[in-house]
């Protein structure tokens, strides 16, 4: 096995289902406001003939915020995440008030029911949203999995999650509202140490590890685990990270990523199968690639209560 290196000795960015700052309040624009847009680009270019995508089942619409769409408002709430590109920009209106509330997610798959589950990662900000006051929030854009998304109650007292998407098709409303599920984070518990949710044969491409349900990650092979022990549980962008420690001295750090939250290590800009649960032990003998993650043997997928 290799040796180890802190978290500090390597940048690690993760990009999906990732939590983000609430540092900017969501403040009141005019439609004149023309400090939103970046220069150089024009949302407008990505508006089509039909502008507006309305949610399935309720009166929710969502577009490209182009500054035409903004000129028809007097006033509208703004929320800047400080985690995602400036642009594009993207607005939401209802034709009644609505309380709407703007998420980080993640998306999971349960293989034994055969369904997509939305995992609410952090709540980013609010808005009662009204005909004559939208919601403007910049946004991460189209990826393979959404990592944004919006929520509130419906009519019937029910709280509903819409994935956000991009409509790459060049046909209809360049923003698409996906309905989800809510599923529980089965690996919520590892922060309390309990890792029985992933424990079992991990492998890359020189070893195979086992993970004991308390966290313990070492060769398979390895026959006596006494002296070993874990801590320093944390979770961050939708990654959970423990130590491992023998004898009371540090042997190396972990991180394991959940399906849906992308590992991107910009020392060498490997990008691994974010469909996929993996884990990563930090390293200071060489470059890391993607031949270093472990995936997990028998099950593609975490299970999703």
């Amino acid at each position: 096995m290799k040796l180890k290196f802190g978290l500090i000795g390597i940048l690690i960015f993760v990009l999906i289902f990732a939590s983000c700052s609430k540092k900017n309040e969501t403040q009141t624009h005019t439609a004149d406001t023309e400090e939103n847009f970046s220069a150089g680009f024009d949302p407008s270019a990505m508006l089509g003939g039909d502008l507006w995508f309305t949610a399935a089942g309720t009166e929710i619409k969502v577009t490209i915020a182009a500054q035409e769409i903004l000129n028809q408002f007097e006033n509208y709430f703004t929320y800047i995440d400080e985690n995602a590109p400036l642009e594009p920009k993207i607005i939401f209106t209802s034709t009644n008030a609505v309380d709407l509330e703007f998420l980080a997610i993640r998306i999971e798959y349960n293989e034994t029911k055969g369904e997509f589950f939305l995992i609410e990662e952090a709540s980013l900000a609010s808005s009662i949203i009204r005909p004559d006051t939208p919601f403007v929030v910049n946004w991460l854009g189209a990826g393979s999995f959404p990592h944004r998304a919006v929520a509130f109650y419906d009519r019937n007292e029910i709280k509903r999650y819409f994935a956000i998407s991009g409509n790459d098709s060049g046909e209809g409303a360049p923003v698409i509202l996906s309905e989800y599920k809510a599923g529980v984070d089965v690996y919520a518990n590892i922060l309390n140490g309990d890792f029985s949710e992933s424990a079992g044969i991990w492998s890359n491409a020189y070893t195979r590890n086992r993970l004991y349900a308390d966290g313990i990650f070492l060769n398979s092979d390895t026959v006596s685990i006494a002296s070993i022990t874990t801590g320093d549980f944390n979770k961050n962008n939708g990654a959970y990270f423990w130590s491992l420690y023998d004898d009371g001295r540090l042997s190396y750090e972990i991180g394991l990523f959940p399906a849906g939250v992308q590992l991107r290590l910009e020392q060498n800009l490997i990008v691994t199968d974010n469909a996929k649960p993996r884990i990563l032990i930090y390293q200071f003998d060489g470059p890391i690639s993607n031949d270093d993650v472990f995936y997990m043997e028998g099950e593609a997928f975490p299970r999703v209560n």
